[in-house]
């Protein structure tokens, strides 16, 4: 049994990846800052700073950092806070304690080069880490599915807000149609970071970069499929959108039936998501 610090545990993917590890007769000591304002249970370590020399203290065997802050399309998210979760700790932590296996995992897109603060922290989190050889890099597209609820709610991570925007105003604007998406289940995610995690323990190869999500043919067709699943209408727009991204990498089938775990929380919960994208950062 190996002891593994997960920090960010209390996130979208963390309990998931808690779970996982967990099953698999490791003891995960948890950490979470608590930075969208959900509530963190007795024995997790809730922390905005982990420090190399607490690490040591608790003698783990590994790293799964979770920590770096979501993509925050609304502008929500103080620089300060990016810098210190996505780009400083997880440098920090890996360089300094290089002996121990590092996995950092987040869900932003392959290769995003946007000026926007979050990739530019992530951007500068991987170059650095990539140099370590005890370290692995996971990049996640779009995650849908179980596991939000409103305690542990964030608001830009309605994780499609394509199925928000079809729930609340019975309407799906597409933007650039032609263009494709990557998405994978946040379950699959989770499997991904327990999987690598436990094959680095077990001395398996460290050091590289890996995407994992499965691309819809087009955002045109991802439309029509959560029309299809909420009886929205579906408008094709020419007007300018930031968001026209081709990621390309491979044309996949998902199944609209996928959308479904997603779909029914964000059925049950519009009226915590409303009140919680006002009150999250003041």
């Amino acid at each position: 049994m190996s002891r593994i610090l997960v920090v960010g545990s209390r996130g979208y993917l963390g309990p998931h990846v808690v779970k996982l590890l967990q099953e698999a007769s490791h003891d995960v000591i948890e950490v979470d800052a608590g930075f969208w304002g959900q509530s963190i249970p007795a024995g997790v370590y809730k922390g905005h700073h982990v420090h190399p020399s607490w690490v040591r203290e608790k003698q783990v065997d590994a790293i799964v950092y979770l920590g770096a802050i979501a993509h925050d399309p609304e502008g929500l998210v103080p620089e300060e806070a990016h810098y210190r979760h996505t780009r400083d700790e997880p440098i920090q932590l890996a360089w300094t304690l290089e002996e121990i296996p590092f996995v950092f995992a987040s869900s932003l897109s392959v290769f995003d080069k946007g000026a926007a603060i979050y990739p530019h922290c992530k951007r500068c989190a991987e170059a650095r880490l990539f140099q370590l050889p005890n370290t692995s890099i996971l990049r996640f597209g779009t995650l849908y599915g179980p596991g939000v609820t409103p305690e542990y709610y964030r608001p830009h991570l309605l994780l499609n807000r394509m199925v928000y925007t079809a729930l609340k105003s019975g309407k799906v604007e597409v933007f650039n149609p032609s263009a494709r998406r990557p998405v994978l289940s946040v379950i699959d995610a989770a499997w991904h970071i327990a999987a690598e995690t436990c094959v680095m323990l077990g001395g398996g190869p460290g050091r590289k970069a890996s995407n994992h999500y499965m691309a819809c043919a087009t955002i045109l067709e991802y439309g029509q499929r959560v029309c299809a699943v909420t009886g929205a209408e579906l408008v094709v727009s020419d007007k300018p959108s930031p968001d026209t991204r081709d990621y390309g990498w491979g044309t996949y089938d998902l199944d609209y039936l996928d959308l479904i775990p997603l779909l029914n929380w964000t059925r049950e919960h519009l009226d915590e998501i409303d009140l919680t994208r006002k009150q999250v950062i003041s």
